[in-house]
């Protein structure tokens, strides 16, 4: 969309560039959130596997 902007003379490659070093800016802490809220739940769920384990050997 930027490139095309760009040829039909509607706006400026440094224009282009500022937006997507901007919206870098932006989404890159809600990424790094979203990342740390998806390991959360794998390692809860891998603790919970492990504690049934570990439970089941205790019971054998």
């Amino acid at each position: 969309m930027g490139g095309y902007l760009v040829i039909q003379g509607q706006t400026t490659i440094g224009t282009v560039v500022a937006f997507v070093s901007g919206f870098e800016r932006i989404s890159g802490p809600w990424r790094d959130l979203l990342n740390f809220y998806r390991e959360y739940e794998q390692a809860k769920v891998q603790h919970q596997m492990i504690a049934e384990w570990i439970k089941g050997v205790r019971a054998a």
